[in-house]
């Protein structure tokens, strides 16, 4: 197998993309993006979650979903205990935003980027 970030040849587990945490993390520290890496497509589940009726009010910020910010959002979420904060309004709204925002829009907003939102290097 060749590392996708030195080219250098390696063996390792199948399906192995990288030869040591070393290239695997500076890979990623220079915001490249696996062509293979799935972008999210939408997502019943989290469009019903995400519906504001205008009576929701977060417990922390007490803003409705539509007046919270980037950093009222990601503290919202993590007011949640283990993974429940996966069925949340709040981790619906914002992942809303981040299929329907531009990389600009949500980098000017403030927002943490995933990798399936960031452009592909060449």
């Amino acid at each position: 197998m060749k590392c996708v970030n030195c080219n250098a040849n390696f063996s390792g587990r199948e399906g192995a993309k990288f030869c040591s945490t070393k290239c695997r993390v500076a890979f990623h520290r220079n915001g490249e993006v696996l062509e293979e890496e799935p972008i999210l497509e939408e997502d019943p589940v989290l469009e019903e979650i995400a519906e504001d009726d205008g009576e929701y009010r977060g417990s922390v910020t007490n803003k409705t979903l539509k007046e919270m910010g980037p950093d009222d959002l990601y503290l919202e979420i993590g007011k949640y205990m283990h993974d429940t904060w996966a069925e949340s309004q709040e981790y619906a709204e914002l992942m809303t935003r981040l299929k329907t925002m531009s990389y600009e829009e949500l980098q000017k907003g403030g927002y943490h980027i995933p990798n399936w939102k960031r452009p592909f290097k060449k």
